[in-house]
């Protein structure tokens, strides 16, 4: 009796390499089109963030009917990037939240050398 099962051909270690390669180079290029599309909307009004959702969602369905096509189905992955990331709920009060503000409730006081914390 053995302890590892037979799977037959799983395909060759490099074809399995290679596949996993160009699978993490879609998401990291989808990852940059997503912070391309939340710094380009960074400005816009928090109803304008539903538009880019819809969009998104809207790329999501269109892949499922764009299988066949390879360059179709990386574009709409692309453009769903780009729309996830203007259709981002955080709004811009949240991208341009200066770091410094939150610091800044926290002050050291000189008077008596204590840290005021909520």
């Amino acid at each position: 009796m053995t302890d590892s099962a037979s799977y037959g051909d799983t395909g060759s270690a490099s074809g399995t390499h290679v596949l996993f390669g160009q699978a993490m180079g879609y998401v990291a290029a989808s990852a940059g089109f997503f912070a391309l599309g939340a710094y380009l909307a960074r400005d816009v009004s928090y109803a304008w963030t539903w538009v880019g959702f819809m969009a998104a969602l809207a790329c999501l369905i269109a892949m499922n009917f764009a299988q066949q096509s390879a360059s179709a189905s990386a574009g709409l992955l692309f453009a769903f990037g780009l729309d996830h990331g203007a259709g981002d709920f955080r709004g811009p009060d949240h991208v341009r939240f200066p770091a410094a503000a939150a610091l800044n409730r926290h002050r050291l006081r000189a008077a008596d050398g204590r840290l005021d914390l909520p």
